[in-house]
């Protein structure tokens, strides 16, 4: 049963969310959790069972027989075999639910800017030392937090969830119907349906393309992620994210 809240605080939040996001992108989480596998450091899985948060490991190991029970507070740690996992908020950045511009040859960039290689890899690289790109495309490390040199620009990778985007400017409305207060999403289907991706979530960014406006969980109906819950803790979706009062 959906949650009873202030239609007020509520209203003014999804107005809030309609007036900023202008840009929206489709997110998949990382592949399932195996059996007997040997994973890098750094690597990303989620539960067989979606719940919402991702896990990381710590070091390099191998995975046990049976799933490992998994926590759901982020920085919580669980022990498989002789893996450590740590739980990871989904998406933990703006970095890693952005779909960022492809990377272009001898070409000014500052710092902070991402782009993503011409082979979509599962990376954004942030621009952590400004300068012109060079003639040939860099190798691309696919290892979080390695870097690498391209022309006078040094890249640095970012693990990316954004696998579709679209510019939703002006698209979004709230409606208030005396008996719910909807969010309107635009028609969407033509980006989620992405080839070997499972799209758990979308997420609404702000005009410049700088924070994440709203994280909207497709699989449970619930808003996961919002710069404005200050207003509401929590609230629970219909799937047409519509909210009963």
């Amino acid at each position: 049963m959906a949650e009873r809240l202030n239609p007020y605080y509520l209203v003014q939040m999804l107005n809030a969310v309609a007036a900023d996001a202008t840009y929206l992108t489709i997110l998949a989480p990382p592949e399932e959790w195996r059996p007997n596998e040997a994973y890098p450091a750094m690597a990303y899985v989620r539960p067989a069972t979606w719940n919402g948060y991702v896990y990381r490991t710590t070091s390099p190991g191998t995975s046990g027989s049976s799933e490992p029970a998994w926590p759901s507070d982020i920085g919580q740690t669980v022990i498989d075999n002789d893996i450590t996992w740590e739980c990871v908020e989904f998406p933990a950045t703006y970095d890693s639910a952005m779909l960022a511009q492809i990377w272009v040859p001898s070409v000014t960039y500052n710092v902070g800017n991402l782009v993503r290689a011409s082979s979509y890899n599962g990376y954004v690289y942030r621009c952590i030392q400004a300068g012109t790109s060079g003639s040939s495309e860099p190798v691309w490390p696919e290892v979080e937090g390695n870097q690498v040199n391209d022309g006078t620009v040094v890249w640095e990778a970012v693990r990316n969830w954004a696998v579709a985007g679209i510019d939703i400017t002006g698209l979004l409305s709230v409606i208030e119907d005396g008996y719910a207060v909807t969010l309107n999403i635009p028609d969407i289907s033509e980006i989620t349906n992405v080839a070997s991706a499972v799209v758990k979530s979308i997420a609404f960014l702000d005009p410049a393309h700088t924070r994440i406006v709203l994280v909207y969980d497709i699989t449970t109906m619930q808003t996961v992620l919002a710069e404005h819950m200050s207003l509401v803790q929590a609230f629970t979706h219909t799937e047409d994210a519509r909210i009963i009062r």
